[in-house]
């Protein structure tokens, strides 16, 4: 413990888990417009054929379903005061390790690999912006660590 007294304890744990799931929210809608944009501007680039479809598919279920889940999880604690027990701390982490593998399997090349397929959008940049993704997630990961 950090604090002689419980009490101060326990108020310092639940001040550090609202910040710590404002911040997770924030991230999380940020990843969803994000991903969203990105498979709109996906789509507006490139002759759609039907494995690209399905590589476009599979990305935006990698890439948003498990932010928004998140996000409603943690709007339902903060407003509602749900899932008090749950250790959210190990939740955001659990997550933030979901979305590093997310982003290294969701690269267009990667899945059209998985999927048995070529990729015909000359201008992909799903590697770059992977890259991107794994730097900015690590560096919010260890700022959490640091917090902690």
């Amino acid at each position: 413990t950090r604090f002689p007294d419980v009490e101060e304890e326990r108020e310092f744990m639940a001040d550090l888990e609202t910040s710590l799931l404002r911040a997770t929210l924030g991230a999380s809608v940020l990843v969803c417009i994000t991903s969203a944009t990105y498979g709109a501007a996906t789509m507006a680039g490139c002759d759609m054929a039907s494995t690209d479809w399905a590589v476009l598919i599979c990305q935006q279920a990698l890439w948003i379903v498990a932010p928004c889940v998140l996000a409603v999880l943690v709007v339902a604690r903060l407003a509602w005061g749900c899932f008090r027990r749950w250790n959210w701390e190990a939740l955001v982490l659990a997550c933030a390790v979901y979305g590093a593998v997310a982003i290294v399997i969701g690269q267009t090349h990667n899945l059209h690999l998985v999927l048995g397929s070529q990729a015909r959008c000359a201008g992909d940049h799903s590697s770059a912006l992977s890259l991107l993704g794994l730097h900015l997630l690590s560096a919010v990961v260890f700022f959490q660590l640091h917090l902690r």
